[in-house]
């Protein structure tokens, strides 16, 4: 009789264990596919966000003009909004105003997500949370925490009408489901700076208007001491402060003798590119000047010719104005230029009133500069010096370009 030849317990429970050994090392295998799985599938989705918010950035910054950096995170120290202006009718607007002509790509760091505020909702609020009404569209995925966004731009032509500057984005940004372990993903672009002048070739016109003395029967320009008195027949004007005086400057941009020469021509609703005076130092002199720039509130200003000291001061104000501070020294007989004072301009030539021609006065202010350092600038009555009296070359020059 055979007998059966049965497993023995040693036997049975080596078996078992190198069953379950087996089991459990299968089962790691597959749980590891499974989590490396899912990481490429997170790190996949992550990826074509950040990719697609950055080719709709870099696409728009491609196709418009750059025009402001804003909401400067004081912790970061990095500006956490772009403002691209969209528009071909009206290329030269800030956006500061012509909010349908522009759009604006905002970091929520509350959110981690990038927000877009276009045309189509001008009015939303980048301070709204996800999902309340009025909160700004985000352009990447719940599901995806922006977890840094950077803008750099080549400051040395940042804010040229000529050229559009260089400019790098780095988006950084993660999973919102954090359990695969996976780091964040950096993307990086670079748009190369771009020739703008192009873009106006044909279009851009010029206007260059000196102030005129006219033969001393038009007042065009002068200085005032605040609180004090006017002065129109000097061969200088001058701003700034002088011990305890102020001075301000004011100057009367048009053709005084209707040649036709150095006319205003720009008609009502311009867009203005650039605007810039230019002045010749009367005299030479160094210290922090602190003044600004603003306008005339008048669609045809006059001279000033009946004006006192008090008149002067009354003379309506535009809401635009720029800031002018610098503390170089000035060397008698060179030329100096002010900053852009386009949207004064503006602002001006969009009076109801404004027709090609009328007159535009633009005042030079003094606000804290610092005391017996007061510029003087070769006047329309200038006869001293390097001032050769035929408003030639000496006078202020305002200097215009425009697209209609």
């Amino acid at each position: 009789m055979l007998k059966c030849k049965s497993f023995t317990l040693i036997e049975l429970v080596t078996s078992v264990s190198i069953f379950a050994i087996l089991t459990i090392v299968v089962l790691s295998l597959y749980s590891t596919i499974v989590t490396k799985h899912r990481a490429a599938v997170e790190t996949q989705m992550v990826n074509d966000n950040i990719r697609y918010a950055m080719e709709v950035m870099s696409r728009d910054i491609e196709e418009g003009r750059i025009r402001a950096l804003m909401d400067k995170n004081e912790e970061t120290g990095k500006y956490t909004t772009l403002v691209i202006n969209l528009s071909s009718k009206n290329p030269g607007s800030d956006c500061s105003s012509n909010v349908e002509d522009c759009l604006k790509y905002h970091f929520d760091m509350n959110e981690n997500q990038l927000e877009v505020k276009t045309k189509d909702e001008p009015n939303c609020d980048f301070s709204k949370t996800d999902g309340e009404e009025g909160d700004c569209p985000a352009i990447t995925s719940s599901n995806v925490i922006v977890e840094d966004l950077s803008f750099y731009i080549d400051d040395s032509i940042a804010g040229n009408n000529d050229r559009q500057p260089r400019t790098t984005i780095v988006i950084k940004a993660k999973a919102k489901n954090e359990k695969t372990g996976i780091s964040g993903i950096t993307l990086q672009k670079t748009i190369d700076q771009k020739d703008l002048v192009n873009e106006y070739v044909g279009k851009v016109k010029v206007v260059n208007v000196r102030v005129r003395d006219n033969e001393g029967t038009k007042e065009n320009d002068c200085y005032v001491t605040r609180s004090s008195s006017i002065n129109t027949q000097e061969d200088f004007l001058k701003v700034g402060r002088y011990e305890t005086n102020l001075f301000d400057i004011g100057m009367r941009f048009f053709d005084e003798d209707g040649d036709g020469e150095g006319d205003i021509t720009i008609p009502k609703g311009a867009t203005i590119l650039n605007a810039i005076i230019t002045f010749e130092a009367y005299l030479t002199k160094s210290g922090n000047m602190r003044t600004f720039l603003i306008g005339e509130n008048s669609d045809n200003a006059d001279d000033f010719s009946g004006d006192d000291a008090d008149t002067f001061a009354s003379r309506p104000r535009t809401s635009a104005s720029v800031e002018w501070d610098f503390s170089e020294g000035w060397e008698e007989g060179k030329k100096y230029s002010s900053p852009n004072i386009k949207d004064i301009i503006k602002e001006i030539i969009n009076q109801p009133g404004w027709v090609p021609g009328n007159a535009i006065v633009i005042f030079w202010e003094e606000s804290n500069s610092d005391s017996d350092t007061e510029r003087k600038i070769c006047s329309a009555d200038c006869d001293w010096n390097n001032c050769d009296g035929d408003n030639t070359d000496d006078a202020p020059i305002l200097h215009i370009e425009y697209i209609e």
